[in-house]
């Protein structure tokens, strides 16, 4: 990220792609920012905000992290990149008129339904009220977002199949219905 030409570098310590319970109370954040100036701005806004105080088991988990954390780091990253594929192969082979975007680093997948002719209400009646997820809506991002849904990748891949298979057989449903 890059604020007002600063590089700015974030690390926590538990990534949220598995979390477990509570644990997001303890994540630590890092910013590097060499501009003294900036950097005083910055923490009198998070004071401000009240977000500024550590958690000691944070502490503790952030060193375990960084000490003994890469095997696990790689595993996850290694099983979020296999859940990806799946979402690709998946939709490729069973859900016509939706397509994965090119994928750009993250662990959220978008799901392009355009090619469906579903209008953004329609589509969100679909995801939400009969497939029964709650993905992330392009349309919160604006014009440029409707037609697409955000999929998480990083889950366990039977909570993905699933998912995938409630729109395979609710896009089933109302491609039938129109018929």
């Amino acid at each position: 990220m890059i604020f007002h030409t600063v590089p700015f570098i974030f690390s926590s310590s538990i990534p949220p792609a598995i979390k477990g319970p509570n644990s997001s109370y303890h994540a630590e954040i890092f910013l590097l920012i060499p501009d003294s100036k900036l950097r005083r701005m910055f923490r009198k806004q998070i004071d401000a905000a009240g977000i500024s105080l550590l958690s000691p088991l944070g502490l503790v988990a952030c060193e375990a992290a960084y000490s003994q954390g890469e095997e696990w780091y790689l595993a996850m990253k290694a099983y979020v990149s296999d859940n990806i594929d799946f979402i690709r192969k998946y939709t490729e082979e069973n859900l016509p008129g939706v397509s994965v975007t090119e994928h750009e680093g993250t662990y959220l997948v978008w799901l392009d339904f355009r090619k469906t002719e579903l209008n953004p209400e329609e589509l969100e009646d679909l995801i939400i009220n009969k497939c029964r997820l709650w993905l992330d809506s392009g349309k919160i991002f604006g014009k440029c977002g409707n037609g697409f849904q955000r999929i998480n990748a990083a889950c366990p891949r039977v909570v993905l199949n699933t998912a995938l298979e409630r729109i395979k057989t609710e896009l089933n449903t109302y491609k039938h219905s129109e018929s």
